[in-house]
């Protein structure tokens, strides 16, 4: 390896001294919705020990198929475990009917955010999520925003790497889904403490919402060519804007019509009056920034993540923070730090950003001004802010 370049990496890597670093020898990517599913899919078929915790799951279509496969697992033994929110889940009878009669209620598991008993699910749901997505097929960890159902597999855009690794998938395991059968597996493989290997060229860090602006603070103290930040649903704190403030970046962002806020009902209106209000905030305050809008047609928008790129090394954040209030302070977010200096890597993610802002529309402040907002949204915008 160039001496240049991992000192680069040595550089970067010492600004996490505390967090666990896994060395990784290659990521892939997914390009669409339906290589998402088949990936699912076709894992689920075939890997002995699969572990998927998700926000929620879906109860027909291509969803109904992959419960029809959980139980197929079932009757030939195969380790399975699903974790959903138990508030979310609580939307749909239908689902739990399936499950009953498929005989796979033993395959899920339901995380309670503590909410209020007297108070209904979707309440609760304002209040705080499970919103982590975690994806392991044996040694195989799919990384991404996507949750498991149905539009995710069909017409909402988000996120897809994976790769393959057995200390680090058992280390998801043992930490997300206590799986004690693996402690031994664990305990037995080298653990990695940072740069050990000369050939190693990506490097992953996994992280929880309560490190959040501590990563982000981190990568964005480095001088970067190109800096590009996603969120589906806009809403940064003091903490982000602090830490974006002055930045040349470019900021994307879901449009009204693709925010999945849109079929016109008081509610649905509110809410997106809501983000536009947040848009414009945030328009006015980040003055170096360029901002673009989601556009594709038949499409909704789900992208999150950072993209920073130079020298030949770039650094992604993939997961399921969307970089906003609810991030930091009301869901529970799992996200993976990617550093790598690969050149098929850095070709992906440099893929990955271009196709999305390929199917954007740059948008300025006068743009965002002549959008009409209910007076409703913007006199509550300080307290609704705190649940979107």
């Amino acid at each position: 390896m160039n001496e240049d370049r991992k000192k680069q990496v040595l550089n970067i890597l010492n600004a996490f001294k505390g967090y666990q670093i896994f060395e990784i020898e290659k990521i892939n990517f997914l390009k669409n919705p339906n290589e998402y599913f088949h990936f699912i899919k076709s894992n689920l078929l075939y890997s002995e020990d699969s572990c998927l915790m998700t926000l929620c799951f879906g109860d027909s279509g291509p969803c109904l198929e992959l419960l029809k496969i959980l139980c197929d697992r079932k009757k030939l033994n195969k380790k399975t475990i699903v974790i959903l929110d138990k508030n979310r889940a609580n939307r749909s009878k239908k689902f739990f009917e399936i499950v009953n009669d498929l005989d796979i209620n033993d395959i899920f598991e339901f995380f309670d955010t503590d909410g209020s008993i007297f108070l209904p699910s979707k309440i609760n749901e304002l209040v705080s999520v499970l919103h982590s997505k975690i994806y392991i097929f044996d040694d195989l960890i799919l990384f991404s925003g996507a949750n498991l159902n149905e539009t995710y597999f069909t017409n909402r855009v988000d996120r897809y790497i994976y790769c393959k690794d057995n200390f680090f998938g058992n280390y998801l395991r043992l930490k997300y889904f206590r799986k004690i059968d693996t402690f031994n597996k664990f305990l037995t493989e080298k653990k990695v403490e940072g740069f050990n290997n000369n050939d190693t060229k990506t490097f992953i860090i996994e992280y929880e919402e309560k490190d959040e602006l501590d990563i982000l603070k981190i990568i964005f103290e480095e001088e970067f060519e190109n800096i590009y930040l996603s969120t589906a649903y806009m809403n940064f704190t003091k903490s982000h804007f602090d830490i974006f403030e002055n930045k040349n970046m470019k900021i994307i962002t879901s449009s009204q019509k693709t925010n999945t806020f849109n079929d016109n009902s008081m509610v649905e209106k509110f809410i997106n009056d809501g983000y536009t209000n947040t848009l414009l905030e945030t328009i006015q305050r980040l003055r170096k920034a360029q901002f673009y809008e989601y556009k594709k047609e038949g499409y909704s928008f789900h992208c999150k993540g950072v993209w920073c790129f130079t020298n030949n090394m770039a650094i992604s954040i993939i997961g399921s923070s969307n970089f906003n209030f609810r991030s930091i302070n009301r869901d529970v977010e799992t996200n993976f730090l990617i550093i790598t200096i690969d050149e098929n890597a850095f070709i992906g993610l440099q893929n990955e950003i271009n196709t999305i802002i390929k199917e954007c529309n740059e948008i300025f402040l006068e743009d965002v001004e002549k959008r009409e907002t209910s007076a409703l949204s913007r006199i509550t915008n300080n307290g609704a802010k705190r649940f979107l």
